[in-house]
C-alpha cells in the first residue's frame, strides 16, 4: 500500500538523504507549488500534473517537440467520418501498478469515474456524449453532434487519464463509491512511475514500474523525487548546490547567470499562454467598458515585459504560433496615457473614484512586480490598486467567486495544439458560470459564444483559425482582460540532465521517462 506519512522536516531531510546514498539512479526535481491532489480525474493545475503524467498515462499524447499525435495506451484509432465518434485500439499486454489488466473495461470505468467526479478535466468533455466497450481492447466515444477535436481532446494532459479499476474499488465506500478521499494522496495508473511516498507539502517519491510497457534502460531513472520548494530562491540555490537536478521557474533575473554557466543548461520557447490581467467585468465598475479600455491603456507593457526573460509582446489571446494568431489584430500592447485618459473620461470615473483589489501568487516574484507596475501604471489615471497575495490554492479558489478581487493575475494556457479549449475556458458564458472551470469571472459576449460553438464542429483547421482570430479581435475590442505579455517558459537543469524537451503547453512538464544523465556532460 502506497504511505501517506506526516513526518518532522528534520526526518524529511534524512529520508532524502538516504534515497541519494542508495546508489539508484535518481533524478530531483524542486516544484515551486504544493501538489493538491494525486487523483487524475481532479488534478489539472501544472503542480498535480508534473506527478499525475508519470503514474497515469492518456490513450494518446502528443510529441512535445512538434505536437505530432504518438500512441499510448492506445495502439491505434479511427474517427467516424461524420465526426460523431472516436474508435480506440487499447494496447494489448499493459497493467496497471496493482498487477491487473489495462483493458477497455478500464477505459471505460476511468471515463465513467471521471463524469462522476465532476472536476475540471469533466469540463472539458462536455461534448462527448458516452463510452461504449466493443470488445475487450476497443473502446468507442460518441457525441450527439460532429465534434472537431477529438485527436486534441485525448491527447491534451489537462484531461482524461486511465486508472486501475481494481484499485479504486477496493478504497471505495458507500460515502465515497470513486474512491475520491483516497486517490488524493494515493495513486494507481500503468505509467512509466509508481508513487512509493507522498509527504503532503513536502514531496512525492516516484519509483521505475518494472513492468511497464515501454521497458527499461540502464540510463532511465529508477526514482524520481520531486520537492516541494516554494521559495524561487530556495529552488535556484538548491539548484547551484546539485541538490536537485532540474529547477521549476528560478527568479528571472538569475536566468542569464545560468545561462552563462557551464553547469546549467537554460531553454526558453514561447508557451501556449499569454499572462492575463483578469477583471470582473459583469458587475460594478469593471462592467463599463470605456473604463477597460482606460485600465488596458494605462499599463506600461514595456515594463511588464522585463519582469520575465523571454516575454514576448502580446497581440490578443493567441500565442503568436497557435492556430488562429492574426498579428493584423489591432492589439494594445504599448501604454498609451493619452488614450488611458480620453476612456477615463467617457467612462464618467474621475481620478480618486476608484479602488481596485488585485490577487497574485505569494511568493512568485515576477507577480510581484507585475502587480507593482500595474498598480502604479492605473495611479498614472487616478486608480487605486490594493494588492493581495494570496497562495495557489486560495487564487484558484476565489477566481470564479463573484466575492473575490477585482483583478487577479493568470495565465490562460492552451490544452492542446487547436486553442478552442483556451478560448473556451478563459471567455465562454459556460466558463463564467461554471466555479471549477477556467479563469473566466463574469466575461459574456454571445458572438464569441456563436463562433466558439462554429469551431466545434469544424473540421477543417484552416476554418477554425478565421473563427479564433475573430474571437481573439473581439476579446481585444471589448478588453474583456489585460493581455500582458506572451508567457515564456523557461527550463534550467543541471547539463549532466539530457533528453529534456520543453513543453510548448504545459509549464515545467517532463516526461521523466524520456530523461537520463549524461556523467561528465
Amino acid at each position: 500500500m502506497y504511505r501517506h506519512k506526516v513526518f518532522v522536516l528534520g526526518l524529511v531531510f534524512l529520508s532524502l538523504a538516504a534515497v541519494a546514498v542508495t546508489g539508484e539512479n535518481v533524478l530531483s526535481f524542486g516544484a515551486e507549488k504544493r501538489i493538491d491532489t494525486l487523483d487524475p480525474a481532479k488534478g489539472q493545475f501544472v503542480q498535480n500534473n508534473q506527478a499525475i503524467l508519470e503514474i497515469y498515462e492518456t490513450l494518446i499524447r502528443y510529441d512535445p517537440k512538434d505536437f505530432a499525435l504518438m500512441p499510448l495506451v492506445a495502439e491505434s484509432w479511427l474517427i467516424a467520418p461524420d465526426g460523431t465518434s472516436i474508435t480506440f485500439n487499447i494496447r494489448q499486454g499493459m497493467k496497471f501498478h496493482d498487477g491487473t489488466p489495462v483493458n477497455a473495461e478500464a477505459v471505460k470505468y476511468s471515463y465513467d469515474r471521471m463524469v462522476a467526479v465532476n472536476a475540471a478535466p469533466a469540463s472539458m468533455f462536455a461534448a462527448v456524449s458516452g463510452c461504449q466497450v466493443v470488445d475487450e481492447y476497443t473502446v468507442k466515444f460518441a457525441s450527439q453532434e460532429r465534434y472537431a477535436f477529438w485527436e486534441d481532446l485525448f491527447a491534451s494532459n489537462d484531461g482524461f487519464r486511465v486508472v486501475s479499476p481494481t484499485y479504486c474499488s477496493e478504497h471505495a465506500s458507500a460515502s465515497d463509491p470513486w474512491a475520491e478521499e483516497f486517490l488524493a494522496q494515493n495513486a494507481c495508473g500503468s505509467g512509466p512511475y509508481s508513487l512509493a511516498e507522498f509527504v503532503t507539502g513536502q514531496y512525492a517519491v516516484l519509483t521505475k514500474f518494472p513492468e511497464y510497457w515501454q521497458g527499461w534502460t540502464e540510463r532511465n531513472f529508477d526514482k524520481i523525487i520531486l520537492r516541494i520548494m516554494l521559495e524561487p530562491a530556495t529552488r535556484l540555490a538548491a539548484l547551484q548546490n546539485g541538490d536537485i537536478d532540474i529547477a521549476e521557474s528560478v527568479p528571472s533575473d538569475s536566468v542569464p547567470a545560468l545561462e552563462a554557466d557551464p553547469r546549467f543548461s537554460v531553454q526558453i520557447v514561447e508557451s501556449g499562454s499569454v499572462q492575463n490581467l483578469f477583471m470582473k467585468c459583469d458587475q460594478g465598475p469593471l462592467a463599463n467598458r470605456n473604463l477597460r479600455k482606460a485600465i488596458t491603456y494605462a499599463i506600461d507593457y514595456a515594463a511588464l515585459r522585463q519582469v520575465l526573460t523571454g516575454a514576448l509582446p502580446a497581440c490578443g489571446p493567441l500565442p503568436s504560433w497557435l492556430l488562429g494568431a492574426d498579428s493584423s489584430i489591432s492589439c494594445i500592447n504599448s501604454q498609451d496615457l493619452s488614450k488611458a485618459k480620453e476612456y477615463m473620461d467617457l467612462s464618467g470615473y474621475g481620478p480618486g473614484d476608484l479602488k481596485f483589489s488585485y490577487t497574485i501568487v505569494a511568493g512568485n516574484d515576477w507577480h510581484e512586480s507585475s502587480a507593482l507596475i500595474i498598480q502604479q501604471s492605473l495611479a498614472e489615471i487616478g486608480i487605486a490598486v490594493d494588492i493581495i497575495p494570496k497562495m495557489w490554492a486560495e487564487l484558484v479558489a476565489e477566481a470564479n467567486n463573484a466575492t473575490g478581487s477585482d483583478f487577479y493575475q493568470a495565465y490562460g494556457p492552451s490544452t492542446s495544439s487547436d486553442p478552442y479549449e483556451l478560448l473556451r475556458s478563459n471567455y465562454s458564458a459556460y466558463a463564467a458560470e461554471a466555479p471549477s472551470y477556467g479563469w473566466n469571472p463574469g466575461y459574456k459576449n454571445l458572438a464569441v459564444d456563436a463562433l466558439l460553438a462554429e469551431a466545434a464542429s469544424e473540421p477543417d483547421r484552416n476554418m477554425r483559425a478565421v473563427y479564433y482570430g475573430a474571437i481573439a479581435a473581439i476579446l481585444v475590442e471589448d478588453c474583456a482582460v489585460v493581455f500582458q505579455f506572451g508567457m515564456p517558459y523557461t527550463s534550467t537543469y543541471r547539463s549532466d540532465i539530457k533528453g529534456v524537451a520543453p513543453h510548448r503547453l504545459y509549464r515545467a512538464q517532463y516526461y521523466f521517462y524520456d530523461l537520463w544523465r549524461e556523467p561528465g556532460a
